[in-house]
């Protein structure tokens, strides 16, 4: 059972929507009858374009929103400001308040505990501006394919279905009347995530249509509504908005070190890494798990400690989707390290742990690797925390480039001999490696192959695989033979994107002494196993 959690994704997942709000979407959509053929394509956009406001909507130049946000139990409230290139969005909910700053310059967000992560992709994304009447009109900063996608029902309406692409396999399906133009839904597809957005109560802005009700649907990651009260076009912006946000650490070296010298793992029958820690000055057992985008704490625990949670906020993980409440002005401490005020996850662990049979009360995430360089020596059982300036490798050591997929950090790896697959590194699954069903489909991995069939426990449930041995696996220039593989029957689309092959567990990074740099997007590796030999 692996105990990653990703309470970050969930909630930026609500920013998202607050970026696109020029856009709308949808709820459950369906074929319409086949009656009328739908408009041809420049007609419907014509008309969609002269609904919104013709040409002050093309040539808008600007957006400044404030409203208040419902999701997870809880209402809270937004700010967005959108320029032509820049935008800054600002969530306040559940003592969680997150800032997202995309520019073509940089990208970047909170997180749940106020510390800054780069968004490499950000931009790339929010510049297509799929609805947007430049792009449109073919005459946007991304250049646009536009189909027409057939006729669909959502909400009791026919629409025609204007599909735009950008020449990969993300699609944007805009659900416009073909009479008025009026746009009912838009159906995001994103690195194979797809979202459904409703907008109602649409509002003249100066003389640009505005949606000031917008219903999110994020399957299994539930939904949340956002209500415009205050609407602003083509205002003046600040320079200072578009900043990268200010960064709140949350980590501090005792006695002003820069290291906290090695620390023994805790015992454990099933070779994890578990960690002694202290959660409000209370001593406890925790998982060191690089696949939590959050740390977590149990709740049972947290109530104890007077640190009880708020809200039920979607938790994607690795079987599926699960909840979690959120505790603020957390405190939690290792060897001479501590983190401080963090908002942490809270869990029924408890549950989680009655399960594996082992001590741990707690999960240590992300907010560590984001200010540390963790140098884990599996060899002998004991990691050490350094301050990232300054830092240098053990000489010889294996440097590895991590790619970047919103919170994953994602570890290239060849399988079989084929070509570079990405997996997300993830200390919290006990195993060598987890394959997603489509990688394993895609480079025929199981053919020919035996296999038995297994359940895996973790958050989001039990699911279903097979293990099987991968012939040959290469990870920074070090080859493995025979390296025993949990073969996924389905794959949680809601917690990984297309990007993502599998997981890199244990079982293989045990092999190494495995330096993670997080703050420089990278690893270093020494091998140590003696079935270690170098290869390509």
């Amino acid at each position: 059972m692996s105990g990653s959690v990703r309470v970050s994704m969930a909630l930026r997942m609500v920013l998202g929507a607050l970026a696109g709000a020029w856009l709308a979407g949808a709820a459950f959509a369906q074929p319409a009858p086949a009656n009328d053929p739908p408009t041809p394509v420049r007609q419907l956009v014509d008309r969609y374009i002269a609904w919104r406001g013709g040409d002050a909507y093309v040539r808008g130049k600007g957006l400044h929103t404030v409203g208040a946000v419902e999701a997870a139990g809880l209402t809270g409230v937004f700010e967005d400001w959108e320029s032509d290139d820049d935008s800054r969005n600002q969530l306040d909910i559940g003592g969680v308040k997150i800032v997202e700053v995309i520019t073509p310059h940089g990208s970047w967000t909170t997180n749940a505990s106020g510390q800054v992560v780069d968004e490499p992709d950000a931009y790339k994304y929010a510049a297509r501006d799929p609805l947007g009447g430049e792009t449109l009109l073919g005459i946007g900063k991304a250049k646009a394919a536009l189909a027409l996608h057939g006729v669909e029902t959502a909400d009791g309406q026919a629409w025609d279905v204007l599909r735009v692409g950008f020449g990969d396999a993300d699609s944007y399906d805009a659900f416009i009347d073909p009479e008025t133009g009026a746009l009912g839904a838009v159906r995001i597809t994103e690195k194979g995530q797809t979202r459904f957005e409703h907008y109602s109560d649409w509002r003249m802005v100066g003389a640009v249509r505005v949606a000031f009700t917008t219903r999110i649907e994020i399957g299994d990651l539930g939904v949340q509504t956002l209500h415009v009260k205050t609407a602003e076009l083509n205002p003046a912006f600040d320079p200072a908005l578009f900043e990268r946000p200010q960064a709140t650490s949350r980590i501090s070296f005792a006695d002003g070190a820069a290291s906290t010298g090695w620390i023994d793992f805790a015992p454990s029958s099933e070779d994890r890494v578990y960690l002694p820690v202290t959660v409000q000055g209370e001593p406890m057992t925790a998982i060191l798990d690089t696949g939590a985008t959050a740390s977590a704490v149990d709740a049972g625990l947290l109530t104890l400690l007077q640190r009880s949670a708020s809200g039920s906020f979607p938790v994607p993980g690795e079987n599926g989707v699960g909840a979690a409440g959120v505790a603020s002005g957390v405190d939690l401490g290792v060897g001479g390290l501590t983190l401080h005020g963090l908002n942490v996850a809270a869990l029924d662990i408890a549950a989680m742990k009655a399960k594996s049979g082992e001590p741990w009360t707690a999960i240590l995430g992300d907010e560590v690797f984001n200010e540390t360089v963790v140098d884990l020596d599996f060899p002998h059982h004991r990691l050490a925390f350094h301050a990232p300036a300054g830092y240098q490798p053990p000489r010889g050591a294996l440097k590895v480039a991590l790619a970047r997929d919103g919170d994953d950090r994602l570890v290239p790896l060849s399988l079989d001999g084929g070509p570079p697959a990405l997996f997300v590194l993830d200390t919290g699954f006990i195993g060598a490696l987890r394959i997603a069903p489509a990688l394993a489909g895609r480079q025929k991995l199981l053919e020919g192959k035996t296999t038995q069939g297994v359940t895996i426990g973790a958050i989001g449930g039990e699911a279903a695989g097979q293990v099987a041995y991968v012939n040959r696996v290469s990870l920074g220039g070090v080859s493995f033979s025979a390296v025993p593989a949990l073969f996924s029957d389905t794959w949680p689309t809601a917690s990984y994107t297309d990007r993502v092959g599998g997981l890199l567990g244990l079982g293989l990074l045990s092999r190494f002494r495995v330096i993670v740099d997080w703050p420089h997007d990278q690893l270093f590796l020494i091998p140590a196993a003696a079935d270690a030999g170098a290869g390509g």
